[in-house]
């Protein structure tokens, strides 16, 4: 028995498929979704725990719980969501709440309410309750329309898309959906046009780190909203940094896309001092504008057999179930063939900015002007296999899966080269099991199923070897001429 007395809170994850619940974990407290549960079952859980904490018996039985109808709670928040939900304080100008039957608001707010910059964003919890889950949707819909906060941008925006989405109206979303499908996204400029270059120095100071201790032992650092080389040469010059100050205490030093994060030990460094070297270091730093790394030639089998037949099992998890994920990110890119969209897939060089997430895993970005950069979204849901060794591609990213295991990046192919190998067999292998390091440059090969074939053979004999060259990478010049340093950089590949 756990001898546990009062208000709490358990957490599972469900699976629709199998109909098991797994346990995460009980917080000890009512949580701020508990409208729902009380709109449903008609119970009013804060004086319930209320009452309980008085010494009161709870007087309810599980037999005497009845649950009736479908109901949902829409959290208002003082978020942009056109803006990567950025933060909106300001002072409510007008401000006016649905009614009805059904319908329940719990907000502090009123015309003339400062919002401060420092607390929670949420503004109002809007809760609807119907008979199913269709009419509750239809009266969640109708008091989001009814409702009205201006002074600032909110989270309604997004509501009313959610709602109208019929994958939302059927219940069949996961957590990966927003930032698969949600339209924040500006439409992208046609081909022939040429916006700024994707990595162009700002003419502005870059903006201050936002710093998290989180937990007893990590430090966390968003260097940048979104990935950009800037914000990763950034990210590189503060953690080399602190690397060299070898502080007592200071465990990893992970660096991220356009972040890194600080694992410590708290018995042996504070975390307050920890971020106060941090900072310092931030103020006196200078980002490095040119790295001394290789360029990695990587051959890759596309639109290979054993993707597709993965695909093939996982089709009502992906955007279009009618075709393949090649033909998907073909035609959502603008390119009529699948052969030239691999063409300008492997016509470019990638910038690996990250390794991790699973052993020696590279999340790759693509060295083009913004305008001609591949994006496509994950899976509507993850899948439970990927083939060990397949290019994958989510967002304006491109991966590497080191291992055979779960996934929710489009697959395009895949490597017979080894990029993670404890036994270390092969000759690029021998400084260390994983093979990518960030700041590494990559050029991809499309070649046939034969090359391929022959490839895996000379894996399995233990003499493939990858072509590897040392290059010097410059920032300002390829921010100058992207295309000039591509150039430089496919030369030096192939200067034999």
């Amino acid at each position: 028995q756990l001898r546990y007395r009062g208000a709490g809170t358990l957490e599972y994850l469900f699976d629709d498929e199998s109909g098991e619940f797994f346990f995460i974990e009980m917080n000890t407290r009512i949580q701020v979704e508990h409208p729902v549960t009380e709109m449903i079952t008609g119970i009013d859980l804060v004086q319930a725990m209320l009452r309980i904490a008085g010494g009161e018996l709870l007087g309810l039985q599980q037999s005497d719980i009845r649950m009736q109808g479908a109901a949902l709670e829409m959290r208002i928040n003082a978020e942009d969501p056109e803006r990567n939900f950025f933060p909106c304080p300001g002072t409510v100008a007008e401000l006016q709440w649905p009614q009805g039957e059904g319908v329940r608001v719990e907000s502090h707010l009123y015309a003339g309410y400062r919002i401060p910059p420092y607390y929670d964003s949420l503004l109002a919890k809007l809760v609807v309750h119907g008979k199913d889950r269709a009419q509750a949707i239809a009266r969640a819909r109708a008091a989001i329309t009814a409702t009205r906060i201006t002074g600032m941008a909110t989270t309604l925006p997004l509501h009313q898309w959610l709602l109208a989405d019929a994958r939302v109206q059927a219940a069949r979303f996961d957590t990966g959906a927003l930032e698969t499908c949600w339209p924040n996204v500006p439409p992208r400029a046609p081909r022939n046009l040429r916006r700024p270059e994707m990595n162009r120095t700002p003419a502005v100071p870059a903006a201050p780190i936002r710093y998290s201790i989180a937990g007893d032992e990590h430090l966390f650092a968003e260097v940048s909203e979104s990935m950009s080389l800037e914000a990763f040469f950034r990210a590189m010059a503060i953690t080399r940094a602190v690397e060299k100050l070898a502080l007592p205490g200071v465990l990893d030093v992970c660096l991220a896309n356009a972040s890194f994060q600080i694992r410590f030990n708290p018995d042996l460094i504070h975390p307050l001092a920890l971020l106060e070297q941090v900072k310092a270091l931030e103020s006196s730093t200078t980002a490095e504008r040119r790295i001394d790394t290789r360029i990695i030639e990587v051959p890759v089998l596309y639109d290979d057999p054993w993707t597709n037949e993965t695909q093939a099992r996982f089709r009502d998890r992906h955007q279009d179930p009618a075709s393949t994920d090649l033909q998907y990110a073909a035609r959502i890119n603008g390119y009529e063939e699948v052969q030239a969209f691999i063409a300008a897939h492997s016509g470019t060089p990638w910038f690996v900015s990250m390794v991790g997430f699973v052993a020696g895993l590279p999340f790759m970005y693509q060295m083009v002007e913004q305008d001609r950069q591949l994006q496509v979204p994950k899976y509507l849901r993850p899948r439970t296999d990927t083939p060990k060794l397949t290019l994958g591609h989510g967002g304006c990213f491109g991966c590497i899966y080191s291992v055979r295991g779960a996934g929710g990046y489009q697959m395009f192919g895949v490597t017979p080269a080894l990029i993670y190998d404890p036994q270390q067999g092969l000759p690029y292998l021998q400084e260390s099991m994983v093979f990518f390091r960030a700041g590494d440059i990559v050029q991809f090969k499309a070649i046939d199923r034969s090359a391929y074939d022959a490839a895996v053979e000379a894996v399995d004999a233990g003499h493939f070897d990858l072509r590897i060259r040392p290059v010097r990478f410059d920032l300002d010049a390829f921010q100058t001429d992207p295309q000039a340093c591509i150039h430089a950089l496919k030369e030096a590949l192939h200067d034999d």
